[in-house]
């Protein structure tokens, strides 16, 4: 890694949830030859108060540690946490800093799908614009069990789904019925999805897998309603309209989770890709037909959300100069920043 003329830090900082330690978590990225490879310098406690003034101690001592001198860090990543952003910036300036394209449309998807995250949560930069995601998302409980307010119709139906899912995964018999009457139709057999808390692209996937299998899960609880053969009774199968609702949500957010797997990847780099796929998503979201009042409840706030928290991405450096420099979008017009203005 010493021999690499650039190296990219990512930072993760979390509290661990038993024992209330927090730690930092950083990892280095850099170029061998034409490889992308990743080290994991390591989580390292924090064992003062997480102040900027602690973090900033603890990044320079890890670089030291591991003798990264600055003039070889091309970036430094992070979530949008004032405190770990602060950190950064003072230590290693404000052009180093790179705010996480995944952790803001994790954050965009998971209110729009009006996931419960706690307002003390969400981070003191909740209305600085892009990226605006929670400091430390592991200990956010985002279950619908646990949030007292009145469900709106799309959490009231994605509760629905989640307690078909819960049933198919707890009872064998179900289970059993469901692979077999996709086998029956020549179909590969295929087992629903259950959404994890932290990750918006799983509720997707537990939406679009539901709507794969809806026949067949239809099927099987009305066939388990009539037999009762099973120890817990059956969850109700999801009406017409909500049906309808649950395809046009995942119809709108499609596009959404796409770029984020796009964005995810590991063995590439993306930040070039962000700026084009942005406004490929706002044009996306601008044409999409809804025909539920759900569908419509979810495209107004993602249109929204995406044009409030993206709407500066243009002129955060090393976004635009990724992208400027990016051989496949040399043609691709920036739309808001003019390269003259970039540093």
């Amino acid at each position: 890694m010493a021999q690499s003329d650039f190296i990219c830090l990512t930072t993760d900082l979390w509290t661990h949830k038993f024992t209330m330690q927090s730690y930092l978590g950083v990892t280095a990225h850099y170029l061998q030859d034409i490889d992308m490879k990743t080290v994991e310098l390591g989580a390292f406690p924090m064992n003062e108060r997480k102040t900027i003034t602690n973090l900033k101690a603890l990044l320079r001592q890890i670089c030291i540690q591991w003798e990264i001198p600055d003039a070889k860090i091309s970036a430094i990543l992070s979530d949008g946490g004032s405190i770990i952003k602060g950190a950064i910036i003072e230590e290693f300036g404000i052009y180093k800093h790179v705010s996480c394209f995944a952790h803001a449309l994790n954050n965009i998807a998971q209110r729009v799908i009006e996931i419960n995250v706690p307002e003390n949560l969400l981070g003191e930069d909740e209305a600085a614009g892009f990226p605006e995601v929670p400091s430390d998302d592991e200990n956010i409980d985002y279950s619908f069990e646990l949030n007292e307010t009145p469900l709106s119709p799309l959490r009231d139906i994605i509760k629905k789904v989640k307690a078909i899912v819960k049933f198919f995964k707890k009872s064998e018999i179900a289970a059993k019925e469901l692979e077999k009457l996709q086998s029956e139709s020549g179909q590969k057999a295929l087992k629903l999805v259950q959404e994890v808390k932290t990750r918006w692209n799983f509720c997707y996937e537990m939406i679009d897998r539901f709507i794969l299998l809806e026949n067949q899960v239809g099927r099987v609880l009305m066939q388990m309603h009539t037999e009762r053969n099973s120890r817990s009774k059956p969850p109700t199968m999801l009406t017409g309209a909500e049906l309808d609702a649950v395809e046009d949500v995942r119809n709108v957010l499609k596009p959404l989770y796409l770029i984020t797997k796009e964005i995810s990847a590991e063995k590439y780099v993306t930040i070039s890709k962000c700026i084009p796929l942005i406004s490929g998503l706002k044009t996306k979201i601008a044409s999409s037909n809804t025909s539920t009042l759900v569908g419509k409840s979810v495209n107004e706030p993602l249109s929204s959300e995406i044009n409030i928290k993206f709407h500066s991405i243009e002129k955060v450096e090393a976004f635009s100069l990724a992208t400027l420099l990016d051989p496949r979008f040399k043609k691709f017009a920036l739309p808001t920043q003019k390269t003259s203005q970039l540093r």
